[in-house]
C-alpha cells in the first residue's frame, strides 16, 4: 500500500514539474526556482488537480520519455513534453451515449401577477464634489 501511495505522489510531482516548466519562458528554469514554484503550488486544489492528471498516466517517466531535459543550467520542457501535456489536458469528446440534450422550457407569467418593480441606478456622490456631465467632458478634453 505504501509503495502505491509513493508512486502516486511521484507521478503527481512529475506532472507538477511539467506544468511549472510549461509556464516558464522557453520551458526552462533552474532547479532551485522549480522547487520554489512547486512549494508555492502545494495547496489542496493544485494537489487534487495533479492527482487527477496522474490517474491519466500512472506510468509517467518525464526523463525516460524525454519530456524534460536536465543540464547544468536547469531543466527544460521539450517539444515532446509540450505535446504530452496538450494531449493529456485535451477534453475527451462525449460519446453518443454520454451526450446530454438540454431542453429549455419557457413558461409565461401567470395572468394578473404584478411584474417585478423597475430598478433605478442611484449614484452616491456624498463622498466628493458633484460634477456635471459637461464638467467631465471638459476635463477629458483638457487631459
Amino acid at each position: 500500500m505504501f509503495v502505491v501511495a509513493s508512486l502516486g505522489r511521484a507521478v503527481s510531482l512529475q506532472f507538477s514539474i511539467l506544468k511549472v516548466l510549461a509556464g516558464q519562458p522557453n520551458g526552462r528554469t533552474t532547479v532551485p526556482d522549480l522547487n520554489r514554484y512547486i512549494t508555492l503550488l502545494s495547496v489542496p486544489e493544485w494537489t487534487a488537480r495533479m492527482k487527477r492528471l496522474s490517474a491519466l498516466a500512472p506510468d509517467l517517466d518525464i526523463f525516460g520519455s524525454f519530456y524534460v531535459l536536465r543540464d547544468d543550467a536547469g531543466w527544460q520542457l521539450t517539444e515532446a513534453g509540450y505535446a504530452f501535456l496538450a494531449a493529456v489536458e485535451m477534453p475527451v469528446p462525449a460519446t453518443p451515449e454520454q451526450e446530454i440534450t438540454l431542453q429549455v422550457i419557457v413558461a409565461p407569467a401567470p395572468v394578473g401577477q404584478a411584474s417585478a418593480p423597475r430598478l433605478r441606478l442611484v449614484a452616491d456622490n456624498s463622498g466628493g464634489k458633484a460634477h456635471s456631465r459637461k464638467d467631465q467632458t471638459n476635463r477629458t478634453r483638457v487631459a
